[in-house]
């Protein structure tokens, strides 16, 4: 039986199982006492406060906060001029980057040191930003409520982040890049929730290390308006790009978007097909860097 934990003032006070029913305390005894409490009834792998989270919520991103931007002469696309409004923080804290113009409740953080902040309903809640004992590595979970606006905007924290191990239910919102300039972003993991996304300009543009998506050709893209810049100066490993283009193809997209796949390369049949297909019957504009010869 699949166990939930439930977990209140940022500590688990229990375990259950779900019987179907209701959740029993875990081990199951003979005399076992049913939880009948209808704030505890909602089910999802993680029990914070009474509210049920299910692991298909949680966005997980593996940090080191000792990364900085790398040091390239007179490249703005890597070091712009610094927004006084978006600084990184110290080496040993992490901020996440939400919108003022976002949407968020029910908000639950698991900071990977042990300390969860749970019930984060607002855009500037002080907890958003996390200083560790230690500076280092270390795999956050963000248990996602709403969650509608997510943007380093070329700034902030951009630079600490490694892998996306999951997206989660996360909403990106309409500000476009998103994770631009994420310089040490290697892999993405999961299929985007772009149900109020419409706007993909720079969402990877200038991740100089970024090479792999294991499920981006599964994204709904019927809502992008525009993609322009999307991975611009990114090398996508050639597998991704195929697969890109690939499930994108097969969709049916908006018209006349402007795609920007940076250096990346296809090599099949299928992605070529594909590619001709956005390019001839949708008015794509795509720019890439061609096929593998």
């Amino acid at each position: 039986m699949s166990k939930y934990l439930m977990i209140q003032d940022n500590k688990i006070i229990n375990i259950f199982v779900w019987n179907g029913q209701g959740f029993l305390p875990f081990p199951p005894t003979i005399n076992v006492q049913e939880v009948t409490d209808p704030q505890t009834q909602t089910i999802g792998n993680y029990i914070f406060d009474g509210i049920g989270y299910s692991p298909s919520d949680i966005l997980q991103l593996e940090i080191d906060t000792n990364l900085t931007s790398p040091s390239i002469e007179n490249d703005e696309t890597v070091n712009p001029t610094p927004d006084p409004d978006n600084l990184a923080t110290a080496n040993n804290q992490f901020k996440i980057p939400t919108l003022e113009s976002g949407n968020y409740s029910n908000i639950v953080i698991d900071w990977g040191d042990g300390v969860i902040d749970t019930s984060i309903n607002e855009w500037n809640d002080p907890r958003l930003v996390h200083t560790y004992e230690t500076a280092g590595a270390y795999t956050i979970k963000i248990f996602l409520g709403v969650f509608d606006g997510f943007s380093f905007g070329f700034g902030g924290d951009k630079d600490k982040v490694i892998n996306i191990n999951q997206l989660g239910a996360v909403n990106l919102g309409l500000s476009g890049d998103s994770f631009q300039a994420c310089t040490h972003l290697i892999n993405v993991s999961g299929i985007l929730n772009t149900t109020n996304t419409s706007n993909f300009n720079n969402m990877f543009s200038n991740c100089l290390n970024l090479k792999t998506f294991d499920s981006i050709g599964n994204w709904d893209i019927s809502t992008m308006l525009n993609a322009n810049e999307m991975f611009k100066n990114v090398d996508l490993s050639v597998d991704t790009y195929d697969a890109l283009l690939t499930g994108w193809g097969n969709q049916t997209p908006q018209n006349d978007i402007i795609f920007d796949g940076g250096l990346s390369k296809y090599s099949t049949i299928e992605a070529e097909l594909k590619r001709n297909n956005l390019i001839n019957n949708f008015g794509w504009t795509i720019t890439d860097g061609g096929k593998v010869t």
